[in-house]
């Protein structure tokens, strides 16, 4: 299920609108664009094209929009018994369905993958996987906007 969202602005390439910061972009292998702005107190998410967005989460910018994010991370360094990894993770619940934007590490392998997932319902989940050599920004920069953000709070 996909929601389309009037755009009523003029987006940058990666989804961003003037005075907006790109904390966390990348493509998806459809080339529509996942992205978290931010501006001086609130972070967005938007996915879609620059004249096309399919979400843009929360529709207004707001002060307390750290509190709309779920944000987790894990890291585990490498050694004989263990692999190492790095795993992001920022999710939110849209029109009833989960959203999770992932980005992960694992060294067996030099594995990187990143992408974004959809839980629609209890049996539906759709995951869409990102093009890594995309990315602008990082997933420490978006952890660290929304740090600021707790600390101004």
């Amino acid at each position: 299920m996909m929601f389309i969202v009037a755009v009523l602005a003029l987006y940058g390439p990666l989804l961003e609108l003037p005075g907006e910061e790109v904390s966390y972009s990348f493509l998806l292998e459809d080339s529509s664009v996942v992205s978290f702005v931010s501006d001086a107190g609130s972070v967005s998410f938007r996915w879609g094209y620059p004249d096309t967005l399919f979400v843009n989460y929360p529709g207004q910018p707001q002060l307390s929009s750290r509190n709309l994010f779920s944000i987790s991370s894990y890291f585990r360094g490498g050694g004989e018994q263990n692999e190492g990894m790095e795993l992001y993770s920022v999710k939110f619940v849209y029109n009833d369905s989960i959203y999770e934007v992932y980005d992960n590490y694992y060294s067996a392998g030099e594995v990187y993958a990143t992408g974004l997932t959809v839980f629609v319902g209890p049996d539906t989940m759709i995951n869409a996987a990102g093009l890594y050599s995309s990315r602008t920004g990082n997933m420490n920069q978006l952890l660290e906007r929304f740090q600021t953000m707790e600390d101004l709070q």
